[in-house]
């Protein structure tokens, strides 16, 4: 069962295999504009690895809150191995498809 945690971004770190390597820059900007007029709809989705958590699920918003210099971000932190966390990035990047031209 995953908890809920707001969670420091010098905690976070990309994952090791994005399945997404492209992402568009005006996308992004996009994101971040919503993210500053408060429409960060969902958290992001990590995993614990030692002592830092890796996005799982939300890389692109992990790459706009940094980039807006967030100090601490709401997380699902799911305990999944990983071959787990390689299958949910790519059933995310499956479902979200659409959202980045």
């Amino acid at each position: 069962m995953p908890r809920f945690a707001w969670l420091l971004m010098s905690q976070i770190v990309s994952p090791k295999h994005d399945v997404r390597s492209l992402r568009s820059r005006l996308f992004i900007e996009k994101l971040k504009h919503d993210i500053q007029n408060g429409k960060l709809v969902e958290p992001l989705v990590v995993r614990s690895i030692g002592d830092v958590y890796e996005v799982v699920s939300g890389e692109t918003r992990h790459i706009a809150l940094k980039e807006l210099h967030f100090e601490k971000v709401p997380c699902y932190i799911h305990n999944v191995n990983d071959v787990e966390a390689s299958f949910y990035r790519l059933k995310t990047a499956i479902m979200r498809k659409g959202y980045d031209p």
